[in-house]
């Protein structure tokens, strides 16, 4: 988790410099004493308690669920879109699901789209959408 976060090596670079003295091991036993005491202010600071993170994310993740799952107004269709991809560029895929204000669904797809980004296949997935939701409605 650490090693992904953007300041990171500059934050561990900053603190691993330090000269102590002309004996190899006194200095690495500084500079490991030092980082350790620094590592663990940027966690708390960087990361705070990740068992609250985890809990906020959750109850987030409900909000939005639930605001999915939410009936449109009587007349509306709701549609839901999606592409995912592992790592970027990779291959990718995507998907929507159109519905009636009961929740009924009138169409559902999904499409392999080759190697892509994440952005890309959100874009394209939201297209297709339209594009099937313009010829459900002309036929």
């Amino acid at each position: 988790m650490w090693t992904r976060h953007e300041g990171f090596q500059s934050f561990v670079h900053s603190y691993w410099h330090g000269y102590i003295s002309d004996s190899p091991m006194e200095n690495l036993s500084y500079k490991l004493r030092n980082l350790k005491l620094h590592l663990k202010w940027w966690n708390w600071h960087v990361y705070r308690n990740i068992h609250t993170q985890v809990e906020d994310f959750k109850k987030e993740l409900a909000e939005v669920e639930r605001e999915l799952q939410r009936p449109s107004p009587i007349g509306h269709l709701k549609l839901n879109v999606d592409g995912a991809a592992r790592e970027n560029p990779r291959p990718v895929g995507g998907g929507g699901i159109l519905r009636d204000h009961i929740g009924s669904i009138i169409f559902a797809f999904s499409h392999y789209y080759d190697v892509q980004t994440n952005t890309a296949v959100e874009a394209m997935a939201i297209h297709n959408d339209f594009l099937l939701c313009e010829e459900c409605t002309t036929h």
